[in-house]
């Protein structure tokens, strides 16, 4: 029996982990908002992957964490430059894995009362997961927005962080 264990241990520890099927980084189309919410998410969104954030860049590919519920391809703006990927966070997670890091967008669940709203949206780096003890940046910012003419606009800034 005492020859059994570590035999076993000796076997597990040899044994390679579960391979995991690598995320794909497909685009979601955007299609029409379908709510007052997607509409000013999408207009978030485009500000946010036209001008960037104070620690994300405007870049081809955006990453979007998708776990809230009401970020989905109604909500997303059209930007013929950027591809909007749809992740959950256990995806991003495995992303990063993958390739390194991964700096990922959220948005905030919009604020709205009559012809104004506020939202906002923020970005963090994901980092592979043995990485540990890494310094974890991120930036957020508040928005406000008016409805002019019958589409959602930000109007101003209201206020950003960086940690």
């Amino acid at each position: 029996m005492s020859v059994r264990i570590p035999l076993m241990l000796l076997l597990a520890a040899c044994t390679t982990a579960p391979h995991q099927t690598p995320v794909a980084l497909v685009p979601a189309l955007p299609t029409p908002a379908q709510t007052t919410d997607d509409s000013v998410v999408a207009a978030v969104l485009h500000k946010v992957v036209v001008e960037g954030l104070p620690d994300w860049r405007p870049r081809r590919t955006a990453v979007i964490q998708s776990d809230s519920g009401f970020v989905s391809p109604s909500s997303l703006p059209r930007v013929d430059s950027v591809g909007f990927v749809l992740l959950r966070a256990a995806e991003i997670r495995q992303l990063a894995n993958q390739l390194g890091s991964v700096n990922a967008l959220s948005v905030g669940r919009p604020t709205i009362g009559g012809d104004t709203a506020r939202s906002g949206a923020s970005n963090r780096w994901v980092w592979r997961q043995e990485r540990v003890g890494r310094t974890i940046g991120m930036s957020a910012c508040t928005f406000r927005l008016r409805r002019l003419e019958g589409a959602w606009q930000v109007d101003s800034t209201l206020g950003c962080v960086t940690t």
